[in-house]
């Protein structure tokens, strides 16, 4: 895959940064982004070149990286280049609802961690929403997806059943979402 690169000015200097070409999340242009904004890293480009290629970002964000390793032993490379591959897809990361900043760590976010760059996620609970924040708890976001899937999957069966009543969809949703502390 070729991405497309764009000249602009931040802080008073001109970076040239990668584009997206889909609406997706790709943690290697972020990671890519963030170190040339920072000054770090340099695509190279000859003049006049517009695009680079993923295999091209890999190899520069890799590069990088070693550089950055306290020992340059080919297991290390082989282990990086594996785990700088994986950002050319979206992360699996287990959020917290609980801050912009909590996640668990994985092989992905490790990456950004030791380069010294700060991964953000925009799924928090309002802190005002009181009776939600105690039912999301500590939960994880996927920990809260299973949770409402089983509820579902119980609640179906249990209106299923002979002599059940239909609960209003609105309240059903209430329900599933005050429900997640018990699981």
């Amino acid at each position: 895959m070729d991405y497309t690169t764009r000249v602009i000015a931040f802080h008073g200097l001109f970076h040239t940064i990668v584009c997206q070409t889909d609406n997706t999340p790709c943690p290697l242009l972020a990671l890519c982004n963030s170190l040339i904004l920072l000054g770090e890293l340099n695509l190279n480009l000859r003049q006049g070149v517009c695009t680079i290629s993923e295999k091209k970002l890999i190899e520069r964000v890799s590069d990088y990286y070693m550089t950055k390793a306290t020992h340059k032993v080919s297991k290390i490379r082989k282990t990086t280049n594996k785990s700088v591959k994986r950002l050319a897809q979206p992360i699996q990361c287990k959020m917290m609802l609980t801050s912009v900043e909590h996640m668990e760590n994985s092989g992905e976010l490790k990456l950004f961690e030791q380069l010294g760059i700060k991964v953000y996620h925009a799924n928090v609970v309002d802190p005002k929403e009181e009776e939600l924040v105690r039912a999301v708890g500590t939960n994880t976001f996927d920990t809260l997806l299973a949770g409402l899937a089983a509820h579902k999957a119980k609640t179906d069966v249990q209106s299923h059943s002979p002599g059940s009543s239909q609960v209003d969809e609105s309240a059903s949703s209430h329900l599933e979402a005050v429900d997640c502390e018990h699981f």
